[in-house]
């Protein structure tokens, strides 16, 4: 308060001394008291003041998901300028974030059953995912008193918007009330409210005003009453559902060829594309009695056949062969010819054709005329991530060969055995072998085939 006072002068009049006051000074010194006076006043209204809240810095909001009508939990984070004796927090969801309301909140989440998390440094942070650390790199500090605060939803029909009263909140309580350290740099504290639903209604922001209460003002139904010693506003909204779509399309890469023994080998551990295979013919040069000739034979063109399979099916695939008829038989032989279906070893067969040979049949002693095929060297481990595509029985064999002559469809090798049943670029060495008899005519022998992937997607 400012003291004013007033001092009497003597005044000097024609040289005399006179006790008392001249008018026009009298005036002069009233308007200046009044003048002090006044400021005085004004002073002690500055000096007394009236109490207001400090505002909560970095404060946010950070929801588990944006998705309308979905359950959420929404991590209110902020920072305290001072160490500040907390034991009650109102969280007030509102439409707006200033000023009263009359009418209920319509863009905010539903309260339902609420639950309260102190997050700390060993708590795992929303949004980035990072134990103890916010999204933008600020720690959660710990609280100095870790009760756990007590939830309740509180509601009320005048929605003031005024602290203390009851409008569409979520309380929160604990029965101690502890100094909390200051929060400076990146410290900040954080409480997690579970128990809430999502607006029903897309790209709608919702705001809510966070309220610190210190324990003389926590009365016992839980109601805050006293004077807001902390607060601040966070927003928060729902958002549309962004779907991004993609189509892969079937994918199948099939083909057949013949490619040197060194290519072969190259292209299978290497795990080729077709564009690779370029041969279509395998020649097995010269075939005697002595012994049989399997390719790749030098005294032909020294080269295999090969297949190779990629498909996205996941249901299986296989490669299936048909041996093509040629005057009703797809025997080894030579064109045009008319094959019997006696062996010629014992003289009464006539015909220019091959014996076809079966599994358990090889064409490995002296005399026995026959052909065949196997699939080798499969390329089970030059590509990641399938190694699905199997041999099938007999033309998986070791040793034997074997080949259909009558037509038909005819499996050499599936996937199907497998649970992830995808092929990428897998590829097998098709190795045909043949044997003359002593008595197997002369001539320029042959024979093709076609051969057929089917994959189940």
């Amino acid at each position: 308060m400012v003291i004013i006072s007033f001092i009497v002068r003597k005044l000097k009049i024609g040289g005399n001394t006179v006790s008392g006051t001249n008018t026009t000074s009298l005036k002069r010194l009233s308007s200046f008291s009044v003048a002090l006076l006044i400021m005085g006043w004004v002073l002690m209204a500055l000096f007394i003041g009236t109490a207001k809240a400090d505002q909560l810095t970095k404060r946010r909001v950070e929801m588990s998901t944006s998705i309308i009508s979905a359950s959420a939990t929404g991590d209110f984070i902020f920072q305290m300028a001072s160490g500040t004796v907390i034991q009650g927090i109102e969280i007030e969801f509102v439409d707006n974030p200033l000023g009263t309301y009359g009418t209920v909140p319509a863009a905010v989440p539903a309260i339902g059953t609420p639950t309260a998390t102190l997050l700390t440094g060993a708590s795992t942070g929303t949004l980035s995912g990072v134990a103890g650390t916010a999204v933008n790199g600020d720690t959660f500090n710990t609280w100095d008193d870790t009760t756990v605060f007590t939830p309740t939803k509180t509601d009320g029909t005048s929605f003031t918007g005024t602290p203390g009263t009851a409008n569409n909140q979520v309380h929160l309580v604990r029965t101690s009330a502890v100094t909390e350290t200051s929060d400076t740099g990146t410290d900040v504290r954080a409480v997690r409210i579970g128990g809430l639903t999502n607006n029903g209604t897309v790209n709608t922001t919702f705001f809510a005003r966070v309220r610190i209460y210190s324990a003389s003002t926590v009365n016992g139904s839980g109601q805050f009453n006293g004077t807001v010693i902390h607060d601040g506003t966070v927003a928060g909204a729902t958002a549309q559902v962004l779907t991004v779509q993609a189509r892969v399309q079937e994918v199948l890469q099939f083909c057949i060829g013949a490619e040197t023994a060194s290519n072969v080998t190259a292209w299978t551990g290497a795990g080729s594309s077709c564009s690779s295979i370029t041969g279509t013919t395998v020649d097995l040069g010269a075939v005697d009695s002595t012994a049989a000739a399997v390719t790749p034979d030098a005294d032909g063109n020294n080269m295999d056949g090969i297949a190779m399979l990629r498909t996205n099916a996941v249901n299986g695939a296989t490669i299936n062969y048909k041996s093509i008829l040629e005057t009703s038989s797809g025997a080894l032989k030579i064109p045009g010819q008319t094959c019997g279906s006696t062996d010629i070893t014992v003289g009464t067969k006539t015909d220019r054709c091959f014996n076809s040979t079966t599994a358990g049949n090889p064409f490995s002693a002296s005399g026995t005329e026959g052909f065949g095929m196997r699939l080798v060297n499969a390329d089970l481990a030059s590509e990641t991530p399938t190694a699905n595509l199997s041999a099938s029985s007999p033309y998986s064999s070791a040793t034997d060969y074997s080949w259909n002559d009558v037509g038909g469809s005819v499996l050499v090798a599936s996937s199907t055995g497998s649970t992830d049943k995808v092929v990428d670029d897998e590829a097998f060495q098709l190795r045909f072998g043949a044997r003359s008899a002593l008595t197997t005519p002369t001539g320029q022998y042959s024979v093709q085939a076609e051969f057929i992937a089917v994959v189940a997607y």
